[in-house]
């Protein structure tokens, strides 16, 4: 495997791989990094469909700009390329409690693609809810369920009507207002419910579920662009509308960007305009400038 590119692609998300088949149609040589913990299956799915990308599998530590050039220190030692685009994804937000990575996932859930009969059927579900999509996912839940707990710890402010008067009209969907879970109940049988406080009193009360579905929003995945990459206050990338970020050469696409595309076809668009403003970067570089 080759050392230096053109361009290293940084994730494991549909924008990297768009962005990477981008690079290579504006004949620019390309590596992918998805990362060591990338699912194998994932992989061979997306090397079949890009067949001519290079792809490293090995762990990520840092990036580095110098000189004009950008240094991806990696496990098997450095790589060097004229420039990058960040295409690392988001990750659902957890609780960030004692005993959640352990539990099976019929107990915790993070999305709502799993909401069907077949899984929720007569199950208690209790919902922490970060958004206004938890109302509606808890309303899908209230079809198949015996009861639905929507936890919010602050809001829900601008719910729409018509979604609560589903709510108030369900029968078994409970709205608790300035809510939190506070900790999540085993025993040597497993997860049977969760400790909450309200946050206005502070009184303490038990909710015994069979579930629990963590709708927190999703935290952007960051690590490599401290401490160069200027973040905003919800740890996304500041752009310019090309998708540079504030190191010249470094840009940023997905959910990573403040200003993502969250439809498909938009996401794509997005990608191949990155790859375009790569080549046109790097076409600027001095002479002098090579990998």
């Amino acid at each position: 495997m080759k050392r230096k590119y053109d361009v290293a692609v940084i994730g494991n998300t549909d924008e990297a791989w768009a962005s990477a088949s981008a690079c290579q149609k504006e004949g620019l040589s390309v590596i992918i990094m998805p990362g060591k913990k990338t699912n194998p299956a994932d992989i061979a799915d997306m090397t079949c469909k890009n067949p001519d990308t290079e792809t490293y599998l090995g762990d990520l530590f840092s990036l580095t700009p110098i000189s004009g050039k950008k240094l991806i220190l990696t496990s098997s030692g450095p790589f060097i390329v004229k420039a990058v685009i960040m295409a690392c994804g988001s990750s659902p937000r957890r609780l960030g409690l004692p005993g959640e990575s352990s539990l099976d996932k019929k107990n915790i859930a993070y999305d709502i693609s799993g909401i069907q009969k077949g899984i929720y059927d007569g199950r208690t579900v209790a919902i922490a809810a970060g958004n206004l999509k938890a109302a509606e996912a808890a309303i899908s839940l209230g079809k198949y369920c015996s009861k639905v707990f929507l936890l919010y710890e602050t809001g829900p402010f601008g719910l729409d009507p018509h979604i609560m008067k589903k709510i108030n009209l369900s029968g078994n969907i409970i709205l608790l207002r300035q809510t939190v879970i506070t900790e999540l109940i085993c025993d040597d049988r497993g997860f049977y419910g969760i400790t909450v406080a309200d946050k206005t009193s502070g009184n303490p009360g038990i909710i015994y579920c069979d579930s629990v579905i963590v709708l927190l929003g999703d935290k952007p995945n960051n690590k490599l662009c401290r401490p160069y990459i200027m973040l905003d206050e919800e740890g996304r990338a500041a752009t310019a509308k090309n998708g540079e970020t504030n190191v010249r050469g470094i840009y940023a696409v997905g959910p990573l960007r403040r200003d993502f595309c969250r439809k498909e076809n938009e996401a794509a668009a997005e990608s191949a305009a990155a790859a375009q403003n790569i080549k046109a970067y790097i076409d600027r570089l001095p002479e002098n400038i090579s990998v």
